[in-house]
């Protein structure tokens, strides 16, 4: 099993700034990041999901992996999405191991956590560089799709 990371896939409602610097059009990303999604992503991977679906969020159903969402400020779609069954686990952070490391998820690395520091992989920040010690998952920071949690990792 492999553990992919993606935030920010805006279905539905991809924003005026991403067009503009992909040079393409709202429903040309929505159908790249969906085709991304199905080239790297087998059925029994995990995949992690940081938040801002986007409002045709129903595109996710029928994509392959074990869906996991951690939410984006406080969703409106949030009963409907969690009724859908798309998503095996919803929350608003979480933390896994992998490799003996610690990672923290979150949709915005700027909300206040609580404990200790650790690795924070994120979405949120569209084109900011990631501040040290976090990592930024949105799908323009990652060639339109998931990416493995292994090539995200820095070597230490």
């Amino acid at each position: 099993m492999t553990i992919w990371m993606i935030s920010d896939t805006h279905f539905g409602e991809q924003p005026a700034k991403r067009r503009a610097r992909s040079g393409m059009d709202g429903d040309t990303l929505d159908d790249l990041i969906v085709h991304n999604w199905r080239e790297r992503v087998s059925p029994d991977d995990a995949v992690w999901h940081l938040g801002d679906i986007g409002r045709d969020w129903r595109r996710l159903e029928d994509l392959p992996g074990n869906k996991r969402l951690i939410l984006a400020h406080a969703s409106d779609r949030r009963s409907a999405i969690a009724k859908s069954g798309v998503f095996t686990t919803i929350s608003e952070t979480a933390t896994i191991d992998h490799n003996g490391r610690q990672f923290f998820l979150i949709h915005n690395p700027d909300q206040p956590r609580p404990g200790p520091p650790v690795n924070v992989i994120h979405g949120h920040h569209h084109y900011d560089d990631p501040a040290p010690g976090h990592i930024a998952v949105c799908v323009d920071h990652l060639d339109w799709g998931p990416v493995k949690l292994e090539n995200l990792i820095p070597t230490q």
